[in-house]
């Protein structure tokens, strides 16, 4: 459970001397960040995961839900800047830009590949994640084994005004009378964006509300409760994650409204695996879907998860699973 102290991970049962567990401090962009890096054997081939958000970490969840990857890969789990863990005080709003975290992402990912002696990783982003992953490949396509984007962002515009119309929509057939008149108050997103922020946390938190982050709604409760619980997390941590969510959001949605990957990223040197929850409201198995049948990319494959949501990887680990033994044949790595 969260501590007042600095947090650790517990170590890997029935460990060797080739396991690992640890949670590091690692200097990203001039910035303190923080990973955690588990498996069962140092020498499996890494997996990096790159949360969602912008702003919302989830340490522990992998080990918590699929603790079966870590004896196929070495899982390093990356808080990004800015999110519970790796916020600080001197943290620079300058540096609170997409450029910036892909930048990150660069230099975390050349710095574990020198330190365990690989020449290519594979890589799982979530949401958030994705549209960071994506723009990544597209830059350093080199690095990367496979790639693994769940729930994928595709056109973030269009994914909001969809979300929008899904949440007022489930409102209305629930007689939820104050949840649409708040959403019809808000009126529709323009070009991904309501008026402010906190618009956007009105239309979030009924999404939440209303049960549509995830199929099952007890699979949202299992979720926060194993993040919130975590041994990884402080009590500080949390606080932090809360308190910073809509500061990451001011500097960073706005932005994030903007991509568009089919325009920005229409091929990569990399094979492409895309997992969608059928019944995601917040991103889009449909244009997920359309994205990769136009992407060009040497192999590429989609996997629908039937009884998911908008945490696909976390709703169906066994599934999950599943496709990263299918994304590691895919990369090819001896």
């Amino acid at each position: 459970m969260p501590s007042l102290l600095r947090g650790s991970t517990p170590a890997i049962r029935n460990g060797t001397a080739r396991s690992i567990a640890s949670l590091e401090r690692v200097t990203l962009g001039g910035d303190v960040q923080w990973l955690t890096l588990r498996g069962h054997d140092a020498g499996r081939p890494l997996l990096l995961y790159v949360h969602g958000g912008p702003g919302t970490p989830d340490l522990g969840a992998i080990r918590h839900f699929m603790p079966e990857l870590e004896e196929r890969f070495l899982v390093a789990h990356w808080c990004q800047r800015g999110g519970g863990k790796s916020y600080s005080r001197g943290l620079s709003a300058d540096r609170m830009t997409m450029a910036q975290f892909v930048a990150d992402l660069e230099e975390l990912s050349l710095g574990l590949l020198q330190r365990f002696g690989q020449r290519k990783l594979f890589l799982v982003g979530h949401s958030w994640g994705t549209a960071l992953g994506m723009r990544f490949l597209a830059r350093r396509p080199d690095l990367v084994a496979a790639y693994v984007g769940v729930n994928q962002v595709v056109d973030r515009a269009e994914e909001e005004l969809r979300s929008y119309r899904a949440c007022l929509s489930r409102a209305r057939e629930r007689d939820h009378r104050k949840a649409v008149a708040q959403l019809e108050a808000l009126g529709e997103p323009r070009c991904g964006v309501y008026g402010d922020v906190a618009g956007t946390l009105v239309q979030r938190g009924w999404i939440r509300s209303l049960g549509l982050v995830t199929h099952e709604p007890q699979h949202a409760t299992a979720l926060g409760r194993a993040i919130a619980m975590s041994s990884e997390v402080t009590v500080r941590d949390l606080y932090q994650l809360f308190a910073r969510l809509r500061w990451n959001m001011e500097l960073l949605w706005p932005e994030f409204c903007g991509v568009n990957l089919a325009r920005e990223v229409p091929a990569v040197d990399v094979p492409v695996v895309f997992i969608t929850g059928e019944h995601d409201r917040i991103t889009s198995p449909e244009l997920a879907h359309g994205y990769l049948e136009a992407l060009r990319a040497p192999e590429k494959a989609f996997f629908p998860f039937p009884r998911s949501g908008h945490a696909a990887c976390f709703e169906e680990p066994g599934r999950f699973l599943e496709v990263m033994s299918k994304a590691e044949a895919m990369g090819g790595l001896d």
